[in-house]
């Protein structure tokens, strides 16, 4: 008998979904907010931390397509380290960007190749982490959830919803509310979150599957 039905396979994963990229979101706004404040130009900032984000989950995702073919079998477990990583990073990450950038102004006349490839290198390792984990998860349904092909593109479209309020509630209200640094503790906690709850649920689906293959 299963104990997990598709139904709620299919609400799990796309709430792990929806709050990965909420959160991703939430550290993109920040970390603009930060830079601005350490380079002192705002468009710059923009521009750098858009960049980076778009390079690092560009060869993330592909890198993510990489692991997933070899590693099948245990693609919730990776996903939920890799969340767990984010959240870790993403707790250090306003005193990483300002001790970063401030070290270097010290050492080099500020300009924006320079800035960009500092916090490139500071920045590069949590946003590749974001682009190799969406294809984990995704991959991992085909695996979990029968006749999933359907819904993938509504499961990337829930990814992209959950990024576009995050960008949103942070901007507009939580940066408001809180302040940068609690900010910055709303996405490690999603981090966390999903990332525990993604390990725990492919425990499950490991002893779900076990016990199919029994009574069959």
């Amino acid at each position: 008998m299963n104990i997990f039905t598709d139904k709620f396979k299919v609400i799990s994963l796309s709430c792990i979904l929806f709050v990965s990229g909420f959160s991703s979101l939430i550290y993109q706004v920040i970390w603009q907010r930060i830079l601005s404040q350490e380079i002192g130009i705002d468009w710059i900032a923009v521009s750098i931390v858009v960049a980076i984000f778009m390079t690092g989950i560009g060869f993330g995702s592909i890198v993510g397509g990489k692991i997933t073919k070899l590693y099948n079998n245990k693609l919730l477990i990776i996903y939920g380290i890799i969340e767990l990583v984010i959240g870790f990073y993403g707790l250090l990450s306003n005193q990483i960007i300002r001790a970063g950038n401030g070290i270097i102004s010290e050492i080099l006349v500020p300009n924006p190749f320079s800035d960009l490839l500092v916090n490139l290198f500071l920045l590069i390792l949590p946003v590749f982490l974001m682009g190799v984990s969406t294809p984990l998860l995704i991959d991992s349904l085909k695996k979990n959830i029968l006749n999933i092909g359907s819904l993938i593109g509504i499961f990337y479209g829930i990814n992209i919803v959950g990024a576009a309020l995050g960008a949103i509630f942070t901007g507009l209200i939580l940066i408001e509310l809180v302040g940068l640094q609690k900010s910055l503790f709303v996405a490690v906690i999603c981090n966390f979150l999903i990332g525990i709850y993604t390990i725990f649920l492919n425990s499950k689906l490991s002893n779900d599957n076990i016990i199919t293959n029994n009574d069959n």
